[in-house]
């Protein structure tokens, strides 16, 4: 375990270049859905719904990163 007994890998945030190209790449439209599972602090459905118009779902097991 990484973080305590909830975590079983390492939080490794993903730089903003990053998450906007990958969302780019999927050519996300307004109003779409985005499911990120282990998505850590959330960086990317916020991106999503906020550069992109999407509505975004994390999931994480680790509650604090929610």
């Amino acid at each position: 375990m990484f973080n305590g007994r909830n975590s079983i890998a390492p939080f490794v945030a993903s730089p903003v270049s990053v998450v906007r190209k990958m969302l780019e790449c999927v050519d996300l439209k307004p109003g779409e859905r985005l499911y990120d599972l282990g998505c850590g602090d959330g960086r990317i459905v916020i991106m999503a719904a906020e550069e992109f118009g999407a509505r975004g779902v994390g999931v994480d097991i680790n509650k604090r990163l929610v």
